[in-house]
């Protein structure tokens, strides 16, 4: 082929043309080749909008070109540290309009500045606009102009709008003296600054993505971010410090804007403001400390704290509403927070004021003085040293968690200002300590409620004042443990509980006190002296009982209510009225031989009584009254005539009876024997231990002995009496006689059931080995019982259960025509009385039996049983003498010898039926060791106990069939009745003493015994052909007030 080189290089020519054709119509990639200037050093001295620029490490300096489009910027040089520089500085007035793709930097800056040096007074502005993200190593400046050459320019202002991410090691917003710097970031997606941000320029975000504007970085900037774009929601989230005033909308559009705060000690110090017109949601959040200071917070309609994030405001706080989240705390120190705050976490009050309610589960937590204006639902503690004031300047106020006082003496804790209002503490009032901690409340007109108690039996408040003389009215429906309640004579401390017993455990002085109001059914214990009190009113239906000394200057009125002066206090008072009939219950006790009572004096009014009812309450822990006319002496004290005429006396003792004695002015009580221990007890044990506890020990001062002589004399009725002598002396119902007898005797009738098996040749039955068995046999069986004895000659019964094994080896080897056998059993019993005690036994029980069998005839046997058995015993005898708690607890071992003698004769009736009539001799003796026992003090028994015999005589008769099975074996079945007689009938007796008064001894004895014992069984025997036997049997067995189930099943094997 030929070369035309003419063709050739026309062809070229084309080429070139249609090249540069495309790129006059689209964006070229410019690369620096040098230092430049945007429209006049090549290659960008001639560029097309939307040109892509690398400056390949050169500066590109961009200024005077209005309206210029570049693309995007970018630097990829082994060293890439060209720098971009937008400047409108050229002396002529006119701005720097630029708009950017992108700026893809390495460690250069990108410059954005307003620079004016001529003394022309036309601002020379420039405005950059970056449609996507920034990123450089190195910083990027926004820096406003100042003239040097004309002050009063004040135009150059220099913008920066960022639609993407800026990353960068510096953010620089700085304002000039003549002209300001501006940040503005409005991107369409979710925008990142990562980079310090500094300077005194502002920032203004309008990006519209719900996740906004995210600033990873620390930031020092002290300018104003206003974020805001009417018509679209706005969020910014903020992970580093910063110094900025936070402007959050700005009031003219009805947009929600969200501020996040989450980071790693964070320092917020340039305030945070909201618009009124916005929705502004502020949330701290990270995990960490987050501090707020130097300007406010406001304009705030939710702010939340969560993710286990510490929020301290070091500035006024306001907001709608506050959240703090479980985990979380919201500390403040010496400012001011205003907002309704619901706490799930801690709100710490370091020092400041809190006004707004606080609801939520979490904790309030005082730690410096401060006022809280509002009600508050958390738990409430106050550290040592510090006064938490609850303010009812904004109305009435309720506190409803628990208030810890964590005081160290009676100086600070909880102050209460009510203003007039009513505010309400519902929760409990507690302190850390006993006797330390303050609760006070200032002199105002209001009333401040208590509905639960205000300190513990255990740990008292130390103190409760009441201020100044307006008029303050306290009242309370709960307990106020408080060492010291102090008023004033015009206050009014009132007593409000319905239904439930309140108690006061200090002491009052001065101010008004009013027990009910007439409509509620209130009874208040003053254990502590009152005091100097302007007035008492015991309104109707409520009850006041003074188990202190109480004083009044003023009246004491009482109408239609209950007054109690417990024994060895006074109850005084200037004078008294009561329109209606008052009871009056006046305590009565004899502690250390010295007799006391309750005493009433009337200094200036006359004791009358004629209406009213007369209580004399015999009190608990009481040795036994000394009786006598006028015994009692100057109980009520009046300063003219006493009228006794129409009173009526009644008393809470069964013993004793107490009758008024006019004594001219005052009143005396004349105390008689109403019923002796011996008209009143229901059986002698009764009797015997009653008797040495009202007369004997009648001057005993071990303090248990006291308090079961107390339960005497305060008993009411003779029922109550027998219970509290029941109480005190020891268990007689036989239950632990009973239960060795039992053992004993389910272990004898194992054995001579056993003979009688082995005896009637029906064992060998099913056996190759012929018609009776000359070899060893051993058996083994369980049994079981169930007993109950009911009340007997005054005397509670009890119930019982006892299981047990027994074990033996017999063989008809020893002597011609009989059988002798051995046989061990063990059984335990669980023995519950019905007294009043409710004592528990539990005894177990091992015994060893020699039986024998002897034939006298082919029909005829006569079989013996020779038994020990050894017992040992526990009891528990609780309440003892009615004293609740007291328990008494005794162990002890008893021996029981038993000889038995049986005779009978079987009578053959057809092929397989037996009947066998018996006659029985049963000796058992009983006894038991002496036992002291422990855990009651003084009230415990050092106890004798009698040795105890029976002998029984019996008849029976059996009837039993035998059955051969096909393949060889037999089942016998069988039934049985009895009746045995003791003709000894020995009951349970002791001799006893306290081990607090050791020496004087009382008997105590059981019921008599039923002597009569009726008996009925069944029960039925399989013999197999392999040298095996099975037996299950039933008995039930009763006499007067008894009845008992029992049974077993046994299994005996031939070798």
């Amino acid at each position: 082929m030929k070369l035309d080189l003419k063709k050739t290089l026309l062809a070229g020519t084309a080429v070139v043309a249609i090249g540069g054709f495309v790129g006059s119509a689209q964006a070229a990639d410019l690369t620096l080749t040098g230092d430049s200037t945007w429209g006049t050093t090549a290659p960008v001295n001639a560029p097309t909008a939307g040109d892509n620029v690398e400056l390949d490490g050169f500066n590109l300096a961009v200024d005077e070109s209005d309206n210029t489009q570049i693309g995007a910027i970018t630097d990829n040089n082994a060293t890439p540290d060209g720098n971009v520089t937008f400047d409108s500085d050229a002396g002529d007035g006119a701005d720097l309009a630029v708009t950017v793709g992108s700026a893809t930097l390495g460690t250069g800056n990108f410059v954005v500045q307003a620079t004016e040096n001529t003394a022309s007074a036309n601002g020379d502005a420039t405005s950059v606009t970056v449609t996507g993200a920034i990123s450089t190593s190195g910083n990027v400046t926004v820096t406003g102009g100042t003239n040097a050459n004309n002050s009063s320019d004040a135009g150059d202002n220099a913008t920066l709008t960022v639609g993407g991410n800026i990353t960068a090691a510096g953010i620089a917003v700085t304002d000039g003296a003549d002209g300001a710097a501006t940040l503005v970031l409005n991107g369409t997606s979710a925008q990142t600054v990562a980079g310090v941000v500094s300077g005194d320029g502002d920032l203004t975000i309008s990006n519209t993505h719900a996740s906004g504007v995210t600033f990873s970085g620390d930031n020092t900037n002290t300018g104003t971010w206003t974020v805001n774009n009417d018509g679209n929601d706005q969020a910014i989230t903020i992970s580093g410090d910063n110094a900025a005033a936070i402007a959050l909308g700005d009031n003219s559009g009805a947009d929600t804007i969200a501020a996040t705060f989450s980071g790693t000690s964070l320092a917020i110090s340039g305030g945070i403001t909201g618009g009124a017109a916005e929705t502004v949601n502020v949330t701290f959040a990270g995990g960490d400390t987050i501090t707020l200071s130097g300007a406010a917070t406001s304009g705030v309609d939710t702010a939340t704290v969560s993710g286990s994030t510490t929020v301290t405001t070091n500035q006024n706080f306001t907001a709608t509403n506050i959240v703090v989240g479980s985990g979380s705390t919201f500390a403040t120190t010496a400012n001011t927070v205003t907002g309704a705050i619901a706490n799930a976490g801690t709100v710490t009050m370091g020092g400041g004021d809190i006004t707004g309610n606080i609801t939520g589960a979490g904790t309030l937590s005082a730690t410096a003085d401060g006022t809280l204006t509002g009600s508050v639902a958390n738990a409430v503690t106050i550290a040592d040293n510090v006064t938490l004031t609850v303010d009812g300047t904004t109305g009435n106020e309720t506190i409803s968690g628990t208030v810890t006082i964590n005081d160290s003496g009676v100086d600070d804790g909880l102050a209460i200002d009510d203003q007039g209002n009513t505010i309400t503490v519902s929760g409990a009032v507690k302190t850390g300590t006993d006797g330390q901690g303050l609760v006070s409340i200032a002199d105002s007109a209001g009333t401040v409620a208590f509905t639960g108690n205000v300190g513990t039996s255990s740990a008292a408040l130390g103190a409760l004042t009441v201020a100044g003389g307006t008029g303050n009215t306290v009242t309370t429906t709960g307990n106020l443990y408080v060492d010291a309640i102090t008023l004033n004579d015009a206050d009014t401390l009132q007593f409000l509980g319905d239904g439930t017993a309140q108690a006061v455990s200090g002491t009052i002085t001065d101010g008004i006190l009013a027990v009910g109001d007439a409509t509620t059914d209130t009874t208040v214990t003053f254990s502590g002296a009152l005091s100097s009190l302007a007035s008492i009113t015991v309104n109707d239906d409520a009850t006041a009982i003074f188990a202190a000394d109480a004083t009044t200057t003023g009246a004491l009125s009482a109408d239609a209510a209950t007054l109690q002066v417990n024994a060895g206090k006074t109850l005084t008072a200037a004078t008294q009225t009561d329109a209606d009939v008052t009871t009056w219950n006046i305590g009565v006790d004899k502690t250390s031989g010295t007799q006391t009572n309750g005493t009433v004096v009337l200094s200036g009014d006359a004791v009358n009584l004629a209406v009213d009812t007369v209580h004399f309450q015999v009190e608990a822990g009481s040795q036994p009254l000394t009786t006598g006319a006028s015994v009692l002496d100057d109980v009520f004290q009046g300063n003219a005539a006493a009228t006794i005429a129409g009173a009526t006396v009644t008393d809470n003792s069964y013993l004793y009876d107490f009758a008024l004695v006019a004594d001219t002015n005052n009143v005396d009580v004349t105390v008689s024997q109403a019923n002796s221990i011996n008209s009143t007890a229901v059986n002698t044990a009764n009797a015997n231990v009653g008797n040495v506890l009202v007369t004997t020990l009648a001057s005993s001062t071990n303090t248990q002995i006291n308090q079961i002589q107390g339960n005497i004399a305060a008993a009411s009725s003779a029922d109550a009496v027998n219970e509290v002598l029941e109480a005190a002396h020891a268990t007689v119902d036989g239950g632990h006689v009973i239960a060795g007898m039992t053992v004993s005797g389910q272990s004898l009738g194992i054995a001579s059931q056993r003979l009688a098996s082995l005896r009637d040749g029906s064992a060998e039955t099913g056996m190759a080995a012929g018609n009776h068995s000359q070899g060893l046999k051993a058996w083994g069986q369980v049994f079981g019982q169930t007993a109950s004895q009911d009340r007997r000659d005054g005397i509670d019964g009890y119930d019982s259960d006892t299981y047990g094994v027994a074990v033996g080896l017999d063989s008809a080897n020893v002597i011609e025509n009989g059988i002798v056998g051995l046989a061990f059993s063990y059984g335990n019993t669980n023995i519950d009385s019905d007294n009043a005690n409710a004592t528990d036994t539990d005894v177990d029980s091992y015994q060893l039996t020699l039986y024998g069998d002897y034939s006298l005839d082919e029909n005829t046997y006569l079989n013996g049983m020779v038994a020990y058995g050894w017992h040992s015993v526990d009891t528990t005898r609780h309440n003892v003498g009615g004293v609740s708690g007291l328990t008494a607890n005794g162990d002890f071992d008893a021996d029981q010898f038993v000889i038995q003698a049986e005779m009978g004769r079987d009578y053959q009736y057809g092929e397989n039926t037996t009947l066998t009539p018996n006659v029985l001799a049963n000796y058992t003796f009983y006894s038991a060791d002496d036992y002291t026992e422990t855990g009651a003090g003084g009230a415990n028994l050092a106890v004798n106990n009698e040795d105890l015999s029976v002998f029984e005589l019996g008849l029976g008769l059996d009837a039993s069939w035998l059955f051969e099975n096909v393949d060889g074996s037999y089942v016998e079945p069988e039934i049985r009745v009895g009746a045995r007689y003791d003709l000894i009938g020995d009951e349970v007796e002791t001799t006893s003493s306290f081990t607090g008064a050791p020496g004087t001894s009382f008997k105590t004895q059981g019921f008599d015994p039923a002597q009569a014992t009726f008996n009925i069984g069944a029960g039925v025997k399989y013999y197999s052909t392999d040298n095996w036997e099975l037996t299950a049997n039933y008995d039930f067995e009763v006499k007067q007030d008894y009845d008992s189930h029992a049974g077993f099943l046994r299994a005996a094997y031939k070798f």
